[in-house]
């Protein structure tokens, strides 16, 4: 029981660590930088293709933490590499069992393999790992042969550590599963097993059947050489790798829940009853949203309009005024975001992106400048992710930043005042570009924006 716990609380938390990297990735502005240059390139030529911000995702969940001088890689770092160690301790104590001596290696290697496997890839940084070779070679760079065979014994060794991981779920999991469903274990003397518990534990044995066979369904996603936007491939084949992680992750949960509904446990107490009702919710909430989803995802990715999502969901505030100023003005104000003073846009890429409240920051706009009577706007997608100021951005990005607001300005007739504040003073310690603007009817020209 010591050990189920164990290694249901090390999963999730190994859950929590990988897709917090990844939005941490879409944080970073070393990444966002690369999609801007290209973006703003292309909108000068009147294509405005949003799917570009896909074409330099990572290619595999490896590669998303693979820097080890990025945040994404310090989140991953602390959080994973101990949660491993705790998985391993609760492995081997969840499968201590064995009356002979094949059953017990069966056992060790059911409770060993996976926390091994991901300590593995843990140590073998895919980006800066082997001198940062493995990353040139990634990008399809020129290396020397004895390089590149110098690379691929490191290389080596994070397949075998992904190999470690992920496949005992289907070689060993999926058998023994099976096994276990038209052999279920037995009251012992004396033992009971409540109705409910025993419905429950042949649910979670049919599930730890299915997510593997899920996983096969997968896994060839993680290889796929073309997708109809052809900028969308990398995000296919991360997601596939993502996809198979997340199933596998699922038959850990359920075994681990298993146990809490074996012959003999009973009877239960109400805090035994919230506290497996807790964990079986949960397993089943990460499975529907994030494994489920993504197979779905997968099986309709030829399907899906990229273009139009990353607009709507992943580049583009949907806030208020944003919604009301691109149906008042007709323009998408790509390059440019306004909220109301004090009033955030929860939809902000920097507040969806970030696992920190937004109250213990002033990462949202708005935020600093408190509840004032004007309208607080800032470029998007601009190169020098360094600025400060409007002096320190690039006059192409000046450029498509002054169009946008020029169409905000007409869709606001009563606009009056632009104020440019410089300074730690005067920006409330925001330090970006951005400016103020007020309206001689500011509650009209909100009511029409709502």
């Amino acid at each position: 029981t010591i050990g189920a716990c164990l290694v249901f609380f090390s999963t999730r938390t190994c859950h929590w660590a990988f897709v917090n990297a990844i939005h941490i990735w879409w944080l970073s502005p070393k990444n966002r930088n690369n999609y801007f240059k290209e973006f703003a390139a292309a909108a000068n030529k009147g294509d405005v293709d949003m799917t570009l911000i896909m074409k330099y995702h990572p290619e595999t969940v490896s590669e998303t933490f693979g820097d080890q001088s990025t945040t994404e890689f310090q989140i991953v770092e602390a959080t994973v590499r101990p949660a491993a160690s705790v998985m391993l301790v609760g492995n081997m104590l969840l499968h201590l069992r064995g009356s002979g001596i094949f059953s017990c290696v069966v056992s060790a290697i059911r409770g060993a393999t996976a926390p091994f496997g991901l300590l593995m890839v843990m140590s073998t940084p895919v980006i800066t790992g082997a001198g940062g070779s493995n990353a040139r070679m990634r990008l399809a760079l020129p290396t020397s042969d004895l390089n590149t065979l110098y690379v691929f014994q490191w290389v080596l060794l994070h397949l075998v550590g992904f190999a470690c991981f992920i496949g005992p779920t289907i070689l060993l999991e999926l058998p023994v599963a099976i096994i276990d469903l038209f052999n279920p274990p037995r009251p012992g003397p004396g033992e009971t097993w409540a109705r409910l518990a025993k419905m429950l534990w042949y649910g979670m044995t049919v599930l730890r059947i299915v997510c593997p066979i899920l996983m096969l369904r997968a896994a060839p996603n993680m290889f796929a050489d073309q997708a109809k936007n052809p900028n969308t491939l990398r995000a296919k084949k991360w997601y596939g790798e993502y996809c198979v992680g997340e199933l596998g992750a699922s038959v850990m949960y359920f075994n681990a829940i298993s146990v809490f509904l074996l012959p003999g446990q009973g009877p239960y107490s109400l805090l035994d009853v919230v506290i497996v009702a807790t964990m079986l919710l949960e397993s089943l909430r990460l499975l529907f949203f994030y494994g489920l989803w993504s197979l779905m995802l997968l099986h309709a990715w030829d399907d899906v309009d990229f273009k139009y999502e990353c607009m709507a969901r992943s580049t583009m505030s949907r806030g208020p005024v944003m919604k009301g100023l691109r149906q008042i003005s007709g323009s998408q104000l790509v390059f440019l975001h306004a909220v109301q003073a004090g009033h955030y846009d929860p939809t902000e890429w920097c507040v969806t992106s970030s696992p920190i409240p937004t109250w213990m920051s002033n990462g949202a706009l708005g935020v600093a400048q408190g509840p004032v009577r004007q309208f607080v706007i800032r470029p998007e997608m601009y190169e020098n992710f360094n600025a400060f100021d409007f002096l320190d951005m690039h006059m192409e990005d000046l450029k498509l930043f002054s169009q946008d607001l020029l169409s905000m300005l007409k869709a606001l007739p009563s606009s009056s005042t632009l104020f440019f504040p410089f300074g730690d003073v005067y920006k409330k310690g925001v330090r970006r570009p951005f400016l103020c603007l007020s309206c001689v009817d500011f509650d009209e020209e909100v009511h029409r924006l709502h």
